[in-house]
């Protein structure tokens, strides 16, 4: 009988504790809301595309399936920012192709294909995986060894030139304080690799004082081979 008492008693402490217990959470519950994590997550990833560097990080990382980002010799040149279109000037010592790639997303702009992925919370936050959604298409073309080289060739001695441009748009804006981007100025980023060294150049389609930056000229052979090959002259931004 006593046990039973004893029971009885720690049963009705228990339920005076959950009584006292349960109202005050649910008080510091209603206080300190916490935040949807969806609507937070939506968030997240819309402020990821704001500045663009998602995005230009995603097109940085579309690369052919069929060689590695370092073996052999490639260049490679992002020909349309809007549309995701890539070329890849490539060799690995005894085959010589110019590969290009085209993301098949709505209406041909990978931005704003990306920026309605990110509104229904869909966004990898890793640029790289965002890759997959873009479901690039890949073409590839076989150019002579000669042509290879020729704009091999072409490309290191445009890239000996470069640093003239460097030095003629800083003293551009030393003079005039304009950093001279026009709103319809194209912007090109390519990328070298010879297995050794690697580097990434951003240029834009600006000339200065009439005079085009040699690796624009590069580029702009380069999409020319591009047309010829590929019949592509609507996904260059040429």
């Amino acid at each position: 009988m006593t046990l039973v008492i004893r029971m009885r008693s720690q049963l009705l402490f228990l339920a005076f504790l959950v009584c006292c217990i349960c109202p005050l959470h649910a008080q510091q519950t209603a206080q300190h809301p916490r935040p949807p994590a969806s609507s937070t997550h939506c968030d997240d990833q819309s402020h990821a595309l704001d500045s663009g560097v998602y995005v230009y990080s995603a097109l940085d990382q579309i690369w052919p399936p069929d060689f590695p980002v370092s073996g052999g010799i490639t260049i490679a040149v992002l020909v349309n920012v809007k549309s995701g279109s890539k070329l890849f000037l490539h060799t690995d010592g005894s085959t010589f192709e110019l590969w290009m790639g085209t993301a098949q997303v709505p209406k041909n702009n990978v931005w704003t294909f990306l920026r309605d992925v990110a509104d229904s919370c869909r966004l990898p936050r890793d640029p790289g995986e965002a890759v997959r959604l873009l479901n690039v298409r890949w073409e590839v073309k076989a150019v002579q060894q000669a042509q290879f080289q020729h704009l091999h060739g072409e490309f290191l001695t445009s890239l000996a030139e470069y640093a003239s441009t460097v030095r003629e748009r800083s003293d551009y804006f030393m003079a005039t304080g304009l950093m001279g981007f026009p709103v319809d100025a194209s912007k090109f980023e390519v990328i070298y690799d010879n297995s050794r060294q690697h580097f990434k150049i951003d240029e834009w389609d600006l000339p200065i004082d009439g005079h085009t930056s040699p690796i624009i000229k590069w580029v702009h052979e380069l999409q020319g081979v591009a047309e010829e090959k590929f019949h592509a002259s609507a996904r260059m931004n040429k």
